[in-house]
């Protein structure tokens, strides 16, 4: 809320509007729609601003739902490597080796 002294006392403004129609009255038409057009261009800035941050919010929120995904995922396949070497009598280093070249690729390939 604003407040201005005219010729007539003070006036009270709310908005952007009410402000561009006391310069209208009391300074000229041209000068309201420059403070209009100035007022507009600041608001598409910040409402274009505050679109990328949300995109961006997004776009983070995501990946990180990913990565956690993934890191669930990959916990899982360790856990079972960790089990079948727990329970296992004979070991097959083959099987354990494929299975953690697959958990690194997956890993890089997600970097």
């Amino acid at each position: 809320m604003l407040t201005a002294m005219t010729p007539e006392g003070v006036v009270t403004m709310l908005d952007e509007k009410d402000l561009c129609q006391v310069i209208d009255k009391y300074i000229s038409r041209e000068v309201a729609e420059y403070v209009a057009d100035r007022i507009s261009e600041v608001n598409i800035a910040e409402y274009k601003a505050e679109l990328e941050v949300q995109t961006d919010l997004r776009n983070y929120e995501q990946s990180c739902e990913n990565w956690h995904t993934l890191v669930q995922d990959k916990s899982e396949e360790l856990e079972e490597i960790i089990q079948y070497m727990e329970e296992s009598k004979r070991i097959d280093k083959q099987k354990i080796y494929d299975k953690l070249v697959r958990i690194v690729v997956d890993m890089r390939g997600e970097l």
